[in-house]
């Protein structure tokens, strides 16, 4: 899809959204940064209220000591691969008012490479957790659960001293779970959260 225009005059109250199925394949974005993301496959269909995604995968396009040097600071590059990300029970009518709520969303076996060359300078901004960031996102996330399979993460680093050497620390098997995510809790939710 290139330059998706969308009629901003096009009133959504009171709207419904009947039946949904669709079936993207072989999605690739290549933004400003430096990785790519690639797709397999999406399938939405809201009869089996679910939304199905085969096949992530974050690819870098340099280098890890290339991307850092191009930089010029301190970042992570990383690869990684998403067997598959099962969203279930949305609501295909919040999606209309920028609402992403659904009851769970399961992410399946997942491996995760990041690097880091700490003998670069660090960013001088400051980088917010992850909490804070998702607070950030202008639309209102409400998910029930969330499920993490069976998943590996290996993060290297070269030390701003490491004489050649660099260290990693891997964590095999990883398995999370969580219960109410929610990016803007109401008064309400703060006694469930």
């Amino acid at each position: 899809m290139q330059e998706l225009d969308i009629d901003s005059s096009l009133k959504i109250e009171g709207s419904h959204i009947g039946s949904v199925y669709g079936n993207i394949s072989g999605l690739r974005y290549s933004g400003i940064n430096y990785h790519t993301a690639e797709i397999r496959n999406i399938e939405i269909d809201s009869k089996k209220e679910l939304i199905q995604i085969n096949e992530v995968n974050i690819t870098p396009r340099l280098g890890k000591y290339e991307f850092q040097r191009k930089l010029g600071h301190q970042a992570d590059w990383m690869q990684a691969h998403i067997s598959r990300i099962e969203i279930k029970r949305p609501d295909f009518d919040k999606l209309l008012h920028q609402k992403l709520f659904m009851d769970k969303i399961s992410i399946g076996e997942s491996k995760v490479y990041i690097f880091r060359d700490r003998r670069l300078p660090r960013s001088q901004k400051n980088i917010p957790l992850p909490v804070d960031i998702i607070k950030t996102f202008p639309v209102d996330i409400r998910i029930h659960s969330c499920e993490l399979a069976t998943s590996d993460v290996a993060y290297e680093e070269y030390p701003e001293a490491g004489y050649g050497m660099t260290g990693i620390l891997k964590i095999e098997r990883i398995k999370l779970s969580t219960f109410s995510l929610i990016n803007h809790p109401l008064p309400s939710d703060l006694a469930v959260i």
